[in-house]
């Protein structure tokens, strides 16, 4: 049994070190890839907000520099 979980670790070990950082929760909108300007941020976090408070739902916007090689869907569902 020890040794089917050194071999695992070593298996996804790869994967772990490939996989691109996810982003602080700091707000509604997260920007670390500096592409949306402070106006439309302005918009963007009133207008999910006004969604918010129409029902249970949340929506969060949030951009990232690279993927560091990730896939787009793994990525999306570990953000999730």
């Amino acid at each position: 049994m020890i040794f089917l979980g050194f071999v695992l670790t070593f298996l996804l070990l790869p994967l772990i070190v490939l996989a691109a950082e996810l982003p602080a929760l700091t707000g509604r909108v997260v920007d670390n890839a500096g592409i949306i300007d402070a106006a439309t941020e302005a918009a963007l976090t009133q207008k999910l907000a006004d969604f918010e408070t129409k029902g249970s739902d949340q929506i969060v916007v949030a951009t990232i520099p690279s993927l560091d090689g990730e896939e787009i869907e793994p990525y999306a569902n570990r953000l999730f």
